[in-house]
């Protein structure tokens, strides 16, 4: 049985076994903070930071435009979210500052993320 941390690595990186999630997450960019990240606690911000990088990669790390929508449900945070949004938002708020604090992301507008927020989020990976 692979634990925890290697789970979470073979998941982001389908392409260690064939067949594991086919054609998802085959991002050329890997940053090295995500390693930093604790598997076991934080595989979600992990499988986010992956999703960012590769969807930045592809667009050629011009600054990424999400909605707070897609923003959570990237983060796997639907439950939280649809339980208390502003503790959902709050959430994907620290995930974010952690992925900066990695250097997954330079940095993320607008800073303070609210249910209400209408705007896509714009990640920059300058």
């Amino acid at each position: 049985k692979i634990n925890a941390k290697g789970d979470v690595y073979l998941k982001v990186t389908g392409e260690i076994l064939p067949g594991l999630n086919p054609g998802k997450f085959r991002g050329r960019i890997f940053p090295k903070g995500i390693f930093e990240l604790d598997a076991k606690n934080e595989g979600s911000r992990i499988l986010f930071a992956y999703r960012l990088c590769n969807r930045a990669d592809q667009m050629n790390r011009d600054p990424l435009k999400w909605s707070l929508l897609d923003s959570i449900i990237a983060a796997g945070l639907e439950a939280t979210f649809a339980q208390n949004r502003h503790e959902g938002c709050s959430c994907l708020t620290r995930t974010l500052e952690k992925l900066v604090d990695i250097q997954c992301i330079t940095r993320f507008e607008p800073e303070k993320i609210s249910p209400t927020l209408t705007t896509p989020i714009v990640y920059y990976f300058d």
